[in-house]
């Protein structure tokens, strides 16, 4: 059970975050709001580049990716996308297709 209340404190931990920053949830994000909400770091940056979803993708599977990308930064505190966030998005994207 503590293990229910500590994933769900960070659940709430980041809902929370991610209204301060931008006044939705990730989830919501459109037009431009990602580009503006969700910076990655330069490594993210190339790794998203050389992705395949990158190189096959639409621009909205692109910014599907990104706004996944964002949230596991979120759930981690991290403020910029890392690269290790990425790869995490394509893995669970590709695991949910």
């Amino acid at each position: 059970m503590a293990d229910e209340q500590r994933i769900r404190s960070r659940v709430v931990a980041t809902k929370a975050r991610q209204l301060d920053r931008q006044g939705c949830l990730n989830v919501s994000l459109m037009g431009r709001a990602p580009a503006s909400a969700c910076r990655l770091d330069h490594a993210a940056h190339r790794v998203l580049l050389s992705s395949r979803v990158s190189a096959e993708g639409s621009l909205r599977s692109q910014d599907r990716l990104i706004r996944v990308a964002r949230t596991i930064a979120d759930l981690l505190e991290s403020p910029p996308i890392s690269e290790a966030d990425v790869p995490e998005a394509v893995a669970l994207r590709q695991t949910l297709s």
